[in-house]
C-alpha cells in the first residue's frame, strides 16, 4: 500500500504516517513516530503538509494535539483534484504553445554569415541588405568616422548607388557617427537623421530588416552580412542604447 501512496505523490514519510493513523486511529505526536517508526526531526512540517492534502486532520483535547487519518475514499477525490489540476495546465500551455512556438523558431534560427571583398563584395552586401526594404524601411548606420573616406572609390559609390538606392526604397535612416566627420557633407547627403559622439572607428555597420553589414574599411575593404533577426535585434538594441548617449 505505500507503494501506491508514494506512487500518487506522497513521500515515504508521508506515507507511513497515513497507515499508521488509518491502523491506529487518533494519535498524538510522539505516538504517530512511534507507530510509524520515523525520524521525529521533521515531523511537524511533514504533518502539515499532509493536512494541506486533506489526508489527515487536526484535534486539540486538553491542550494536547491529536492527529486522526482522512478516510481512505479521499485518495480517489485527492486524485480526481490532481486530474482536474492535470487539466487546467493543459489548457494553459494549450493557451501559451503558439507564443512558445514562436519564441522556439526565433532561438533555433539559423545564423548565416557571408563575406565580401572590395568594390563589388561591397555592392553586393548591399544588395542583400536593401533586400529587406520589403519587411522594413528603418535604417541604422552606426560607427562612420572620418577613417571610412580612406577607400577612394567610397564616396563616389555612396554617391553613385548606395545613396540612389535608399531614395528609391524610401528608407528612413539614423546614423551615428565620429565628431570629427560633421563638416563631410557627403554623409548627410542621404538627408539622414544624424548624431555624433567621439568613435574614431575602421567599422560600421548597418542593420535593415533582419540583416546586418559590418564594413571593415581597411584595404580593398572587408563587408561581413549576417542574415538572424536574433541578430539584428541585437545589434539595434545596441544602437538605441548609444543613440540616447550621442549629440545631435
Amino acid at each position: 500500500m505505500q507503494e501506491i501512496l508514494t506512487s500518487i505523490g506522497l513521500s515515504q514519510t508521508e506515507s507511513k504516517i497515513y497507515l499508521a493513523l488509518l491502523k491506529y486511529g487518533e494519535l498524538k505526536t510522539g505516538e504517530i513516530v512511534t507507530r510509524s517508526k520515523i525520524n521525529s526531526g521533521r515531523i511537524y512540517e511533514i504533518l502539515e503538509n499532509l493536512q494541506n492534502k486533506g489526508f489527515i486532520s487536526r484535534v486539540i483535547k486538553n491542550g494536547v494535539k491529536y492527529f486522526s487519518a482522512a478516510p481512505p475514499t479521499m485518495l480517489q477525490e485527492y486524485l480526481e483534484k490532481q486530474e482536474q489540476e492535470l487539466i487546467n495546465k493543459k489548457n494553459q500551455v494549450d493557451e501559451m504553445l503558439p507564443q512558445l512556438m514562436q519564441t522556439y523558431t526565433q532561438s533555433s534560427e539559423d545564423v548565416k554569415v557571408e563575406v565580401f571583398v572590395g568594390k563589388k563584395g561591397m555592392r553586393s552586401s548591399y544588395e542583400i541588405l536593401h533586400g529587406q526594404a520589403e519587411h522594413d524601411k528603418k535604417l541604422y548606420v552606426m560607427g562612420i568616422s572620418r577613417q571610412f573616406s580612406q577607400a577612394v572609390w567610397v564616396p563616389l559609390f555612396a554617391k553613385t548607388y548606395i545613396y540612389p538606392a535608399r531614395k528609391r526604397l524610401k528608407l528612413k535612416i539614423k546614423k551615428i557617427m565620429d565628431i570629427d566627420s560633421k563638416t563631410k557633407k557627403i554623409f548627410k547627403e542621404d538627408k539622414s537623421t544624424i548624431r555624433y559622439m567621439k568613435l574614431n572607428a575602421l567599422t560600421s555597420y548597418e542593420i535593415l530588416g533582419a540583416v546586418v553589414v559590418i564594413q571593415i574599411m581597411q584595404g580593398d575593404g572587408t563587408f561581413l552580412v549576417i542574415r538572424s533577426k536574433r541578430v539584428a535585434d541585437d545589434f539595434k538594441n545596441q544602437f538605441d542604447f548609444l543613440w540616447k548617449q550621442a549629440k545631435k
